[in-house]
């Protein structure tokens, strides 16, 4: 628990083999695209802290998949979705904390495996060097709550 508290994790990728880029919550916050860039170093920290932050596959069609994310994304209580862009299969979204109302931002992406799908995501705080492991079980959330959706 002690490298949890003091370690400088705040932001969470599935993979550290996809590009996992905001494009549109920068320009809405009027930020530059620079100031969301993810530093590589991160991945090798949550390996130690969240080894359990993986992709997920689906045996679906990436566009059915998609739209169960869209579905999750606009059920799950406290997030904002920003940005729907259907060519890139990516979701963008913002959530706000309950008691300190601090944001973080969520991408998710969807990759098509042959007949498959392979879902990506990334959780970013705006805020601190820490999250306290928030984004990790964010994703985690997501995740389960999209392979819940799309059971057969």
């Amino acid at each position: 628990m002690f490298t949890l508290l003091t370690s400088p994790l705040n932001d969470v990728v599935t993979s550290d083999q996809v590009t996992l880029n905001f494009t549109k919550i920068p320009l809405s916050r009027e930020v530059s695209a620079q100031s969301y860039d993810y530093d590589p170093m991160n991945f090798q920290i949550q390996q130690k802290l969240h080894p359990e932050v993986k992709p997920l596959k689906i045996n679906l069609p990436r566009e059915t998949v998609f739209d169960g994310a869209v579905e999750v994304a606009r059920e799950t209580e406290r997030l904002e979705v920003i940005s729907l862009n259907k060519e890139s299969f990516e979701i963008e979204a913002v959530t706000t904390s309950s008691f300190f109302k601090f944001k973080d931002d969520v991408l998710v992406k969807i990759l098509a495996d042959g007949g498959s799908s392979i879902v990506h995501m990334r959780a970013k705080a705006r805020l601190g060097k820490s999250d306290l492991g928030a984004n990790a079980k964010r994703i985690q959330n997501f995740l389960n709550q999209l392979e819940k959706k799309l059971e057969p």
